[in-house]
């Protein structure tokens, strides 16, 4: 489904608003310059994007007055009000926000509750975080949520800040340039940057403008920090996107590329570009906006984005500059110059990478009216689970159980991959999806390989590789951070890991919705389902891995497969609405699924539902961020699988969103 763009906010390197974008690349100036915040020395590189009234000594590296909520909340405000949402309901706005890292002192989730509250918006509010993939993929989850009705506005988009901790990761990593970075040209390297950047996105219908046309996900499945070589997973994001569009291959004028600068980032996204575009790939401008914006981490995505619309909306392209020597494998038009280049552009993709083989593209071009598509049915196949209850699903199901996950032989359920050097969480994803697939009776071919996604709910990182993060800095400073280490500071970690060892490389994603978070895991993955046809099945996942105290709760990992055919247990409705709106979001799913009563009511009591009985997760797992509202899904699959239930609703919520889903025996449902 196209969205009209009707508003942008940006706070970059280039200065706060987005007219500052746009100057940049009229005049042939960038936001590149030395690191004054604190010091950059130590770490080879001491040139970056910094927002500059945030780049003084006064602003320290720990300083609680740089945050991703302030830049966040300054570039939603500009797109709001350039949008004149003041015309819409609170209620009928939702929020949806991707970052990298975040905030230390916050879950991720907190930032996106904490930004949503200062706006007044009291739609559904989504966190994505895709590590540098993030606000692209957050720009696409606004188009789902408009298709799926949840909203009449969304405000989408990112930010992270640049702190010692980044720079002394992406320094462990060696990809840092020295001087200002020249993507697809030497010398090799990127510039690190940091800000926010937001679009107001509405139902095209009949009105004319730049739009969103649509986008698409899709993993690497090969390494936790570096690309794939060969491209195949950014090519394979290209294809996802075009096709969700409805654009063909043909149409495309220009592709604003990810181009980080670095000598294995580039030539994979060219090698991507030939792949999909095949000998007219080298008549394609392709730029890198970071040669102005810096490498703005989880906000890369949705400023580069805007840098495109804005120089579309100029009848320009975006330069790179500092464009030299080609090296090998590069481009042929990289718009390598100072300043925009006029030209007519009607469709226009950027393309996003992230650490754990994320991949989203996005498609740009003028509105149209909605093309009548047929959705598709999505059907769960098989689930598992580990926890507390061990790796049965009946145990789990009978509730009682909470705390720590029990021990279980990783090496026996995922038998071609080494435990060591894997944090808990990643243990725990991995082996539950893996049952998942053995109960839906799944053996991925390399050929399935592709078609198969995941979607991981999780509201934080692994607690032990935060630990050894800390221990690592207290002992031996930044300077003792490994590559390694670094690459698991990212929630989306575990699923980057998962993905590889289990060959699962098409639509992957990782969301979080507070208490609603693997809730949400399972209602996006059947919307990616039913409304692209990219992937024949995604694995919906959620993992909590608890700090020392434990709590009132349990850690571990639980996964359903769902696919896009008839199966046993039919995903039969689903919806998501604002906090405190769990009714609405009940009665929604209810209404798609046609059905006014449940056997069974997983979740708190409601009014506006007839149930026969109900159960309360929490009181047969704890309260878990995730591991609680995702054993819901996983709870009502096992009864209708089993024949327990013939209608299941499993519903929950908290300060992010409130989100239910209907299961219900389908056509295949053994007697």
């Amino acid at each position: 489904m196209a969205a009209l763009i009707t508003g942008l906010g940006a706070v970059s390197s280039l200065g706060r608003g987005t007219a500052r974008v746009w100057s940049a690349m009229a005049e042939g100036w960038d936001g590149l310059e030395p690191i004054r915040r604190f010091d950059p020395q130590p770490f080879g590189a001491t040139l970056a994007g910094m927002v500059p009234d945030r780049n003084t000594p006064a602003f320290g590296a720990d300083s609680a007055a740089v945050s991703c909520v302030e830049f966040a909340v300054a570039a939603a405000r500009e797109a709001w009000d350039r949008a004149g949402l003041g015309r819409v309901a609170r209620d009928r706005i939702a929020f949806v926000f991707g970052s990298s890292l975040g905030d230390p002192d916050l879950r991720i989730h907190e930032i996106t509750e904490r930004v949503a509250d200062v706006l007044g918006i009291a739609g559904p509010r989504v966190t994505v975080s895709t590590a540098c993939a993030s606000s692209a993929n957050a720009l696409g989850i606004a188009l789902d949520l408009l298709a799926m009705g949840a909203a009449d506005a969304v405000i989408a988009g990112g930010a992270d800040v640049l702190t010692p901790l980044v720079l002394a990761g992406f320094n462990a990593l060696g990809v840092l340039a020295t001087g200002k970075c020249a993507p697809f040209s030497e010398p090799a390297g990127t510039t690190l940057g940091e800000g926010a950047g937001f679009i107001v996105l509405e139902r095209a219908e009949q009105r004319p403008g730049l739009a969103i046309l649509g986008y698409g996900l899709a993993a690497d499945g090969f390494h936790d920090t570096g690309p794939d070589p060969s491209g195949a997973g950014v090519a394979r994001a290209i294809r996802a996107a075009l096709d969700h569009a409805g654009v063909a291959a043909e149409s495309v004028d220009y592709i604003n590329a990810h181009g980080t600068g670095t000598r294995a980032n580039d030539p994979a996204e060219w090698r991507a570009i030939q792949h999909v575009f095949g000998g007219r790939a080298e008549a394609i401008p392709v730029s890198a906006s970071k040669s102005f914006l810096g490498h703005a981490q989880g906000a890369a995505g949705v400023l580069e984005t805007i840098a495109t619309i804005v120089a579309l909306e100029h009848g320009t392209i975006p330069p790179t500059q500092r464009f030299t020597v080609a090296r090998p494998n590069s481009p042929r038009d990289p718009v390598g110059q100072a300043t925009a280049r006029a030209a007519t552009c009607n469709i226009a993709l950027a393309t996003s990478a992230g650490f754990g083989g994320a991949n989203c593209t996005v498609v740009i071009g003028r509105a149209r009216p909605p093309a009548p598509t047929a959705r598709r049915e999505v059907s769960i196949s098989g689930c598992g689970a580990i926890g507390p209850h061990g790796t049965t699903l009946d145990e789990l199901v009978a509730g009682g159980m909470r705390g720590r996950a029990r021990a279980f032989r990783f090496e026996a359920l995922v038998p071609s991959a080494d435990p060591r050097g894997l944090d808990p969480s990643t243990r725990y994803l991995t082996g539950a999806v893996a049952l998942a697939l053995a109960d839906a009776h799944l053996r991925l071919r390399a050929s399935d390989a592709d078609r198969s996604g995941l979607v991981l709910g999780v509201t934080a990182m692994s607690a032990e590789s935060e630990r050894a993060l800390q221990q690592t800095i207290a002992a031996h400073g930044y300077r003792g951070l490994s590559a390694s280490m670094f690459a698991r500071q990212v929630v989306n970690a575990p699923a980057g890991t998962c993905a590889r060892l289990l060959g699962l490389r098409g639509a992957h994603s990782t969301v979080a919705a507070g208490p609603a978070t693997g809730l949400l895991a399972f209602v996006y993955a059947a919307e990616l389902l039913a409304s692209h046809r990219d992937c024949d099945r995604i694995v919906a996942a959620a993992v909590d891995e608890l700090p020392a105290e434990v709590g009132d709760g349990s850690d571990g990992a639980v996964a359903g497969v769902l696919c896009a055919s008839p199966g046993a247990v039919r995903v039969a409705g689903w919806h998501i609405a604002g906090p405190g709106r769990i009714a609405e979001a009940a009665a929604s799913a209810l209404a798609t699924a046609d059905l006014d009563e449940v056997d069974v009511m997983i979740g708190p009591p409601l009014d506006c539902i007839r149930f026969g009985r109900r159960i309360d997760p929490a009181a047969l797992v704890g309260e878990s961020p995730c591991f609680t509202s995702g054993a819901g899904v996983v709870i009502g699959a096992r009864l209708v699988a089993t024949g327990q239930a013939r209608h299941v609703v499993v519903a929950g919520g908290g300060a992010s969103a409130d989100c239910a889903i209907v299961l219900t025996r389908g056509e295949a449902h053994a007697s």
